[in-house]
């Protein structure tokens, strides 16, 4: 590569340009594997277990389909039911929603289970590992907003995994909140 006044230039050279961007997906694949593998690991302290459970939901499009939601359990220490805590994420940009693989929150569910909480962290359809299959929350909020078909997915999704915690013994259901 030329240079002026010691800075490299762009090289014009296509053999070049190929292997900087082989480069970068390797990096690249670098950092999803690191990310996937730190997810991998359960938080002892917190009782962290991962269950899945499918849920079937339709886009604003009428499109329905069946998919797990990934559900990030942390509970207090003892085995007496706990009032339940659904801790939801938010709604990335679309780049980024196959990001985590799980949702987690672990600082926020420390300081919930501390107050006695089990919390439920769900990745809701659409995100993480079922992301690009079906994206329920698509509102078309850029040109013709349509929210009905994303709030009847969310709160399918909700109320799946609050059917999920009735069955576990831990949880009193009856006493319950939703965050986030």
């Amino acid at each position: 590569a030329a240079t002026t006044c010691g800075t490299p230039r762009a090289s014009s050279d296509p053999g070049a340009w190929r292997m900087l961007k082989q480069i970068l997906v390797v990096c690249w694949g670098l950092c999803v594997a690191l990310c996937a593998w730190g997810q991998d690991s359960l938080h002892v302290a917190l009782r962290e277990t991962v269950h899945r459970i499918d849920v079937q939901v339709s886009d604003m499009y009428g499109k329905t389909e069946t998919k797990p939601v990934v559900i990030t359990v942390f509970r207090p220490v003892g085995d007496d039911p706990a009032p339940l805590l659904i801790l939801n994420h938010g709604r990335a940009a679309q780049p980024l929603r196959h990001l985590p693989l799980r949702q987690r929150y672990v600082e926020q569910a420390k300081y919930f289970v501390a107050k006695g909480f089990v919390v439920m962290v769900p990745t809701r359809i659409g995100y993480g590992e079922t992301y690009g299959a079906i994206d329920p929350e698509d509102s078309d909020a850029c040109r013709n907003t349509q929210l009905h078909a994303k709030d009847v997915a969310v709160f399918k999704q909700i109320m799946a995994v609050h059917d999920f915690a009735t069955t576990q013994p831990y949880v009193d259901t009856r006493k319950w909140v939703v965050a986030g």
